[in-house]
């Protein structure tokens, strides 16, 4: 419902929304670049809150697991797998809609992404990059240039992206990588066993994740919801609705220029955090609806 009232506020006031976006995504990453600093400095002083497996001071938010050497950078949202996906939101815009030569942002929301220690956000900005870098537009003898002295950063960007990977699979951070392997085959497999879905209450869900049918040797508790979102869209909604949300999601009128990478974006994220029928995100399906041609105000930010 709050994303039907946020569209509409939309139309009816034509609010530029990129911008209003870019500006709401800039203030998330300054917070997230003080929110790095004082966790790491200071996090003997902040209060551990038992609900979300994190401590807080004030408006700074960090988690009690260490990971290497230091603690994941999660702004201000309840996981550093939240902020990774509004920092690739905001690296999207910097890189296809604004219109600037300066690329200091880019490289300041790339060493953000790397502290949240997200394998799905090193993904996802690493293709944001190498689209943008490599194949949006002719080779020149200045790209030439950019791509063999930036070799060295995507080599080891690359790298820390893999050591990540091994790590959340086969060593000690690899709670996170059992909890998505668990709630993604369980949840397609109640998604098959229910082609028509089963709506939007937990129960059944937990009813097989309790099962445990993969043999899965993992610590978590099933008395929860799933953490992927699309095979919570399928389980709930059924293989013909879910298909349908896939293709309006696709069709979104927000970002009308690279729209198949927006989608990517968008799937890839979802697969790792519960977040699709959240307003922010419900948002871009149900401007798939429209038939405003234009987007939602949609031009270039000139700042």
């Amino acid at each position: 419902m709050m994303a039907i009232f946020l569209l509409n506020f939309i139309y009816v006031k034509r609010v530029q929304f990129i911008d209003e976006l870019y500006i709401v995504l800039k203030w998330l990453a300054i917070h997230g670049v003080f929110n790095f600093v004082i966790v790491y400095f200071l996090f003997k002083y902040f209060t551990f809150i038992p609900e979300t497996n994190t401590s807080s001071i004030f408006v700074f938010f960090g988690p009690q697991n260490i990971e290497g050497l230091f603690r994941r950078n999660q702004g201000v949202f309840w996981e550093p797998g939240v902020f990774q996906i509004y920092l690739n939101v905001f690296l999207f815009i910097n890189l296809f809609y604004r219109n600037s030569k300066n690329k200091f942002p880019v490289w300041i929301i790339l060493a953000l992404i790397l502290t949240t220690v997200s394998t799905t956000g090193f993904f996802i900005s690493f293709l944001l990059i190498t689209y943008s870098y490599f194949f949006r537009s002719k080779i020149t003898g200045k790209r030439i240039f950019v791509m063999i002295f930036t070799f060295p950063f995507v080599f080891l960007y690359s790298n820390y992206t893999i050591e990540t990977v091994e790590k959340k699979i086969s060593g000690n951070q690899n709670g996170s990588y059992l909890a998505r392997n668990f709630d993604t085959l369980n949840g397609f497999t109640l998604a098959y066993n229910n082609p028509f879905g089963i709506g939007f209450s937990t129960a059944k869900y937990q009813e097989v994740a309790e099962k445990n049918l993969f043999k899965i040797d993992t610590e978590i508790t099933t008395d929860r919801a799933n953490t992927n979102s699309i095979a919570m869209l399928f389980y709930s909604t059924g293989f013909g609705w879910g298909i349908i949300f896939l293709i309006l999601m696709y069709r979104q009128k927000v970002f009308l220029k690279n729209k198949f990478l927006f989608f990517l974006l968008i799937f890839f994220s979802l697969f790792s955090e519960p977040l699709f029928f959240t307003p922010f995100f419900l948002l871009f399906p149900l401007s798939g609806i429209s038939k405003i041609s234009d987007g939602l105000k949609n031009k270039k930010i000139k700042l």
